[in-house]
This record gives structure tokens, C-alpha cells and sequence, in this order.
């Protein structure tokens, strides 16, 4: 063996080692909202479910576990016994390694797998459908799909991101992966399919989305410019001037423009209090421009 495909192998197996671990370790699913009444619990290193009142439902046995959403719940379990495997070390020599086979399925209220477990990364099910992979979900790849509640793959693998559905639109991404280089981001198609998997919202690089529809409508970032409202025919109803905008709820949403909190109708009109948004100025925030917009939707909501 060369040592040009020595060292490629030795690069191989740590990576592939690698990822084994991230897949291990990545975490629960978790949701905005939920529609079930048991509640997951850990014990021993093992993840159950209980009532209201604390009583055991489902007894701990998986390794990971998500909360129920229209009766389903994800959980992350093993489908074959844990083996050893060889694995060349940066000496050229082997040593064991234990590779555990464990995988995301979904089970019923009753704790039954009623979607077998053969999922790399999954998200909870929302409007019926559910977003899953069965690849590495840190590839480059377009490896996200959507599946129905009896698991079937109603929307093909086809992005490499995918949000779950609301108002019968899901955020997706594909063709590549999205990075803060603007060049690179204008490679991503971004936008919202409808339940047939077909795009009613696209935008390569001119629009950015980070929301689901909520009253018909969602916030968005024009380019690297100011935020504004969208309907679900791809129309902009409120024009972009917001340093950041939130979902709407009970018909207002709130905004942040020249630095201070407020909200807006749906006819973009200012409603409610005008006041300055809470800043910590001991620290940075590199979520925002040199202007005070938001570059990306930020960790904790500015206003509400």
C-alpha cells in the first residue's frame, strides 16, 4: 500500500469514526409546539415517557427521545447489537473500536414503533407529514425528504434543509449547503414547497427565510437588506424597512425600525408602543449589520 492511500485511509476510517460520535451525540428533536400528553424522561441513560402525574407510560429504553406531536414521537434507538470493528491508527496499526447502530424511528402513544427506526436525522410531524433523512445531515447532499404517518416518502430526498409544515407550506433549501460567504449562498435555492413537493416560493440569494407562515404570512430579509412580509403566493405585502420582523399573531406582529420595538397590522401600519429595544451593550452582537438590522434571525426574539 502507497502512503498517499495509507494516509487516505487513515483519513477515511477517523472520519467516518467521527461522524459515528456526532451522530450519537446530535440532539433531541425540538419543536415549537406540541399536541401530546406524555412527557419523556431519562433514567439510568435510558429515555421513557410519563402521564401529567408522573406515572411511567413507556419504560426507559431508547437512547434519545422526542416529544409526541400529533401522536407520534421520535426516538433514537438501536437496530443491531453494538460490534467491534478494526480501525487503522495514525501508526498504521488496528485497534478495536465499538460501533453502535442506532437510528431515528417514530412510536405511538402506546409505545409501539409504528415507523421503523432507519433515519439518520429526523423533525417532528406537523400537518401529517414529517421531514427525515437517511443520510449524514451535515452532507452536502440533498438527503431530506418528507414521510406520512404510515412512513412512506410522499415528498422525495431532494433538500439539503427542511422545516416542518404550517399553513400546508414547509421552509426548504437545495442545491447546496448555506454558508455566510454570499457566494456560496447564492448557489442555495430557499423557499417553501407546497405538500405535493412542489415550489410555490423560491429565491436564489435575493430573499432569505427563516419562518413558517403564521396568519398567512411570513417575515423575510430582502438580499442583505432590510426585513418586510410575504403572503403565501410570494407577494410582498409590507414592503422591506425593518431592522428585524417577527411572525404575526392575533393580526400583529412585532418589529424592530431604527433601533426601536414596536408592532405593525397587516396593512404595515405602526401599532402600540414605540420603544428602544433592550441592548446589552457589554458584549456585541454579531447578529446584526453595522446598521442595527438583523443579518440572520436572531437566538432570542429582540421584541414580542
Amino acid at each position: 500500500m502507497t502512503a498517499n492511500r495509507l494516509r487516505f485511509r487513515i483519513f477515511y476510517v477517523v472520519l467516518a469514526t467521527g461522524l459515528i460520535s456526532i451522530a450519537a451525540a446530535q440532539p433531541v428533536p425540538t419543536p415549537s409546539a406540541y399536541n401530546g400528553g406524555l412527557v419523556p424522561f431519562e433514567k439510568d441513560g435510558k429515555w421513557g415517557y410519563a402521564d401529567g402525574k408522573g406515572n411511567t407510560i413507556i419504560a426507559p429504553q431508547f437512547a434519545k427521545a422526542g416529544k409526541f406531536s400529533e401522536g407520534l414521537a421520535a426516538v433514537y434507538t438501536e437496530t443491531a447489537p453494538a460490534s467491534k470493528v478494526g480501525v487503522i491508527d495514525s501508526r498504521g496499526t488496528g485497534r478495536p473500536f465499538v460501533q453502535e447502530t442506532k437510528k431515528w424511528g417514530f412510536i405511538s402513544e402506546s409505545g409501539q414503533m409504528v415507523i421503523a427506526p432507519e433515519y439518520e436525522d429526523v423533525d417532528y410531524f406537523s400537518e401529517g407529514l414529517a421531514a427525515v433523512s437517511r443520510e449524514w445531515p451535515w452532507s452536502d447532499l440533498d438527503t431530506w425528504g418528507y414521510i406520512n404517518k404510515q412512513g412512506e416518502m410522499v415528498i422525495k430526498p431532494q433538500f439539503n434543509k427542511a422545516s416542518p409544515f404550517s399553513e400546508g407550506l414547509a421552509l426548504v433549501e437545495a442545491g447546496g449547503v448555506r454558508f455566510p460567504d454570499p457566494i456560496v449562498k447564492s448557489w442555495v435555492k430557499m423557499g417553501y414547497i407546497d405538500k405535493a413537493g412542489q415550489w410555490v416560493i423560491a429565491s436564489k440569494y435575493w430573499y432569505f427565510f427563516y419562518a413558517n407562515f403564521s396568519e398567512g404570512a411570513v417575515p423575510f430579509r430582502k438580499n442583505f437588506g432590510k426585513w418586510g412580509y410575504m403572503n403565501q403566493r410570494g407577494k410582498v405585502f409590507i414592503r422591506p424597512q425593518f431592522d428585524w420582523a417577527g411572525n404575526f399573531l392575533h393580526g400583529l406582529a412585532p418589529v424592530v425600525i431604527s433601533g426601536n420595538c414596536t408592532r405593525v397590522d397587516k396593512g404595515g401600519h405602526m401599532v402600540g408602543p414605540y420603544a428602544p429595544r433592550a441592548v446589552d451593550s457589554s458584549r456585541k452582537n454579531y447578529e446584526q449589520d453595522s446598521h442595527g438590522t438583523y443579518i440572520r434571525e436572531p437566538k432570542e426574539p429582540p421584541c414580542n
